[in-house]
């Protein structure tokens, strides 16, 4: 078995409206669904500053961030898709479920749209 982790020890925070995170670049390949995505620089969270990030019903977090706001210069996950060609077409959708107590509380699809999800 190969190992793509690294880790080089580079200190980030990230910084939102309702909070904010802070942890430690590393790089692994990263698969989403079914899409693998090689080389993915992200922040292994250490730290959260917010009581949004501690209660809430999620795993993280998945920069879609333009470049000119990325934290220390890590290509966001869309683009390396994108540089990648794992997708056959250059669009992501998502849709979020509007009934709080649903098992499933939305969807993203890169690549693509779930028809069932609009009119139109």
């Amino acid at each position: 078995m190969i190992n793509s982790f690294m880790n080089p020890g580079k200190e980030g925070e990230i910084h939102h409206g309702s909070g904010s995170i802070s942890g430690v670049f590393s790089q692994d390949n990263v698969q989403v669904g079914s899409l693998s995505i090689k080389d993915q620089v992200f922040i292994e969270a250490t730290g959260e500053a917010s009581l949004v990030f501690v209660l809430g019903k999620f795993d993280g977090i998945l920069g879609l961030d333009f470049n000119e706001i990325v934290v220390g210069n890590a290509t966001p996950v869309w683009h390396n898709i994108l540089h990648q060609r794992v997708i056959q077409e250059d669009i992501f959708s998502f849709w979020l479920n509007r009934d709080p107590l649903a098992a499933k509380g939305g969807e993203i699809v890169f690549g693509g749209v779930d028809r069932r999800h609009f009119k139109g």
